[in-house]
């Protein structure tokens, strides 16, 4: 195989770890489409952990995960990356937080034990937060107010217990999306009652492996991945998939001969610069 072209094999579905709190019910519609579809058309993204368990933590396709589970498949498509790959890059989501009072965010997070809110500027704080790494997060109000999360604590797996505590504080009393924004001023008017917006640092990937490889799960919406090459449409048959009575290694030969068949087709297209689509 081409190295440009990704790594895609068929994998135990007891093997994938999810590596963030997921939301089980939103898969069900998710089911009902590939049901309707007959095909598995993207795979879902993993890593392996290299802990020696033949593990792999799924870096994207959570919903995916979880909807194969829920339809009763032993095995799932996978693209695997290898976490030190170049491609493969770790990015963070901001929080937007709304409709809950700023004052009643910012309480929230300092009742927390163990941790103290400095005040800051947005750059001071971004800096500190995203390049030196001395604030675990940072919250922007719409009043322009910035406040740093500091902690009393370096370890991965309690910068991890913070964070969960800190999105506790508020994701039950408030409404929330993922942005890339980093300052209020352009939610302001697309979040009326905008509470606040929190950004966080960023959790290289063998930091998150070795959370996941000691049963820990990072907060959902807090980090998301770019990588290149990734392995789009793949539309795999279900029958694939779902036979019982085919081992692994029959389907990943039913696989590598479906892969070949397309490349024979000229039904596989590399995209070497960044693309957009018109036809989601």
């Amino acid at each position: 195989m081409n190295p440009k072209f990704p790594t895609l094999a068929i994998l135990p579905l007891a093997s994938l770890i999810i590596h963030e709190y997921h939301d089980d019910t939103r898969a069900q519609p998710l089911v009902e489409k590939i049901r309707e579809s007959g095909i598995f058309t993207n795979p879902v993204i993993v890593t392996p952990l290299h802990d020696h368990t033949a593990r792999y933590m799924v870096l994207d396709g959570a919903n995916r995960t979880t909807a194969a589970r829920k339809m009763g498949f032993q095995h799932i498509l996978a693209q695997v990356v290898e976490p030190d790959m170049l491609g493969v890059e770790t990015h963070t989501w901001n929080h937007v937080v709304w409709d809950l009072a700023s004052g009643e965010l910012v309480d929230g997070i300092r009742a927390i034990p163990g941790i103290t809110l400095i005040p800051s500027s947005v750059e001071a704080a971004y800096d500190s937060v995203i390049n030196k790494k001395t604030s675990l997060a940072a919250i922007h109000l719409p009043d322009g107010t910035v406040h740093e999360i500091h902690i009393h604590a370096t370890s991965a797996v309690e910068r991890n217990r913070f964070m969960n505590a800190i999105m506790d504080s508020y994701r039950s009393r408030a409404r929330m999306d993922r942005t890339a924004q980093r300052t209020v001023e352009q939610l302001i008017k697309l979040y009326p009652t905008l509470s606040g917006l929190i950004f966080t640092s960023k959790m290289p990937i063998a930091h998150l492996t070795t959370l996941v490889s000691q049963g820990q799960l990072i907060p959902a919406g807090v980090t998301r991945f770019s990588i290149s090459p990734r392995a789009l449409r793949v539309n795999l048959p279900l029958a694939i998939l779902e036979n019982a009575h085919m081992t692994l290694q029959e389907k990943n030969d039913a696989l590598d001969d479906f892969i070949q068949a397309r490349f024979e087709k000229k039904g596989v297209r590399y995209y070497a610069e960044e693309t957009v689509l018109y036809d989601e």
